[in-house]
């Protein structure tokens, strides 16, 4: 019994594998029959290149090179920011090199923590030894002159251009650099052929 079974849907599978291989050739005839009936798109395109020759404005190319016209063909322009110079002031100091004291603010003193700035020395009753008696001393942070060497700069009063890096110079976007951009031909219209 079970031997009928499977010769039967054997029998079976084999009756659709060569159903599906006549409709697969009969498909395929057909595929091969319209195609062979569609005009040859190389045969047209051969046949218009013996009435074209090669654009001579782009030599076949069809875009040609203009030059950049923000950076004039340079492909770098001068930095906004430092103007050239591949500097930019030290935005903490402004560019003068030094900057406001932390310890006495700028003012170069700083009170006197014996006496806490009265001056006056409680227990000998006697003006405080460590201020002479002014109640503050001068600031040891930076000497008594109110301004420190600016932590930023390092006392330069200038850092390098964050911009352009210290070039003075920044690649021009507009081109990427190379000075031209690539427009598409006018004689051609950017086929690289043209008519006889």
């Amino acid at each position: 019994m079970i031997i009928m079974i499977f010769s039967l849907s054997l029998h079976k599978t084999n009756k659709s594998m060569k159903f599906k291989r006549i409709v697969f050739s009969l498909f395929l005839f057909l595929f091969i029959i319209l195609f062979s009936a569609c005009p040859n798109k190389s045969n047209r395109e051969s046949e218009n290149e013996d009435n074209e020759e090669t654009c001579q404005v782009c030599s076949g190319y069809g875009k040609v090179k203009v030059e950049c016209s923000y950076c004039k063909g340079q492909g770098t322009y001068r930095c906004g920011i430092c103007k050239g110079t591949g500097q930019e002031k030290c935005h903490i100091c402004h560019g003068s090199g030094r900057q406001e004291c932390g310890m006495c603010f700028g003012n170069g003193n700083e009170r006197c923590i014996t006496c806490s700035g009265t001056g006056y020395d409680e227990i000998t009753g006697f003006d405080c030894g460590m201020c002479f008696g002014r109640g503050y001393k001068e600031c040891f942070s930076c000497n008594g002159t109110g301004y420190e060497i600016c932590y930023n700069c390092n006392g330069n009063g200038h850092n390098i251009c964050n911009s352009c890096l210290g070039s003075g110079t920044v690649t021009c976007q507009l081109c990427n650099g190379h000075g031209y951009l690539l427009k598409i031909c006018e004689e051609c219209n950017g086929d690289g052929k043209v008519n006889d």
